[in-house]
């Protein structure tokens, strides 16, 4: 009942936020509309992005603005690819957090209260097997750990995972909104699809196709992502609270294995010896 209650509270906040985050597309601050785009794109993050900021992340995002030698081409394409990325690695750490402090706090609790060591020490080389896999992974991820341990399966590591998520999603719509005034200019909509140098040419006749498909191209992503952004966290909250039952079902196994390796030990010598008194009366 309670797990219901969460999962609802948690569907509220999403509706919250997905109508937050849509409301601020409608009706931008005046101020920073006396900006050039990209510091408009700063203004705008500032005061409708930072909301969610939070404190304590499970992964650093990379900028969309990130300055190389080829920032500027291929610009759209180059976001969706930061986007996903940046969002999928916010929900891996959070998966691996989850999974890797469930095997830990099931060990814990099996050393507290198990008295048959057989199955102890299975479980405990196994598990500490797959914490270990964990951790490589994490560390090749560049997952941030949180200052309180204790909160990763808690409400507030919840919200504080939505609010990241939302963050994210806040300042992608925004650079989407950049994209679509950067590409007005005909000559950055031609490096988006002819980014070659040696073919950075196209006929008249392509100017009208190539700025209305990127208009069209961004205006369905920003459908797309907003779809997808509460989509991801319901999925997450499912996985959550399905994992502990993984986890007993692998426990259920070990413990199977180690009784029928007990119930062979014990009943081999009684074979044996059923077998021996067969054969002696077989002789007489």
């Amino acid at each position: 009942m309670k797990q219901k209650m969460i999962f609802k509270n948690l569907i509220k906040i999403i509706l919250i936020l997905t109508l937050c985050i849509n409301f601020t597309n409608a009706e931008e601050d005046l101020s920073c509309w006396t900006k050039n785009w990209e510091e408009r794109y700063n203004c705008q993050v500032k005061n409708f992005c930072e909301v969610y900021k939070v404190d304590e992340i499970n992964h650093k995002s990379e900028d969309y603005f990130k300055e190389d030698k080829t920032w500027w081409k291929r610009l759209f394409t180059s976001a969706k690819e930061k986007y996903r990325e940046n969002q999928n690695n916010i929900y891996k750490c959070a998966i691996i957090k989850l999974q890797k402090n469930w095997y830990k706090l099931v060990l814990k609790k099996l050393i507290e209260k198990d008295s048959w060591w057989t199955l102890k020490s299975r479980v405990n080389q196994k598990f500490n097997l797959k914490i270990q896999k964990l951790d490589q992974i994490y560390k090749q991820l560049k997952c941030l750990s949180p200052q309180n341990k204790e909160e990763w399966n808690s409400l507030q590591f919840k919200k504080n995972l939505l609010n990241e998520s939302a963050y994210e999603y806040c300042k992608y719509n925004y650079y989407l909104n950049y994209l679509k005034n950067h590409y007005k200019n005909i000559e950055n909509a031609n490096k988006e699809y002819f980014w070659d140098d040696k073919k950075n040419s196209f006929k008249v006749s392509q100017v009208a196709a190539i700025q209305s498909k990127l208009q069209q191209d961004i205006l369905d992503e920003q459908k797309h992502s907003s779809k997808v952004f509460s989509m991801a966290f319901a999925t997450y909250i499912d996985y959550e609270n399905n994992y502990p039952v993984h986890i007993l079902l692998e426990l259920l196994k070990e413990d199977f294995y180690v009784l029928r390796r007990k119930l062979h030990e014990a009943i081999s010598p009684i074979n044996q010896v059923v077998y021996k008194i067969s054969n002696a009366m077989s002789i007489h």
